[in-house]
């Protein structure tokens, strides 16, 4: 690897050659490997073709990320009108407004 200019002792117009070469190698290596990784996957979906696999897109069989969905967060406090919050976040402004009217957030509570 060359050794990395001194970059203290350049000029501005230096520098933003510099910028300049440097961007364009990277924008072409960039380039470079999406093309690869295009060939690759080409590669790859004419494997999967003749395994019966459709091309280009993740089949049960084929997908190694497992997909789990979160449980939702159990309802914390619940109003009379149906208004529920679960106790993340900020609180919902019907929270709010019966706070201001003086209620206390644990009538509330489930």
């Amino acid at each position: 690897m060359a050794k990395a200019p001194d970059i203290n002792a350049m000029s501005m117009e230096e520098l933003n050659e510099l910028r300049d070469t440097v961007t364009a190698r990277i924008e072409a290596l960039t380039e470079e490997k999406i093309a690869e990784l295009k060939a690759k996957r080409a590669e790859l979906d004419a494997e999967l073709a003749k395994l019966g696999g459709k091309p280009g897109r993740a089949t049960a069989s084929t997908n190694i990320i497992s997909t789990r969905t979160r449980a939702k967060p159990a309802v914390k406090y619940r109003d009379n009108k149906g208004n529920e919050w679960t106790g993340r976040g900020a609180a919902p402004k019907w929270l709010q407004a019966y706070e201001a009217e003086g209620k206390n957030r644990e009538e509330f509570a489930v």
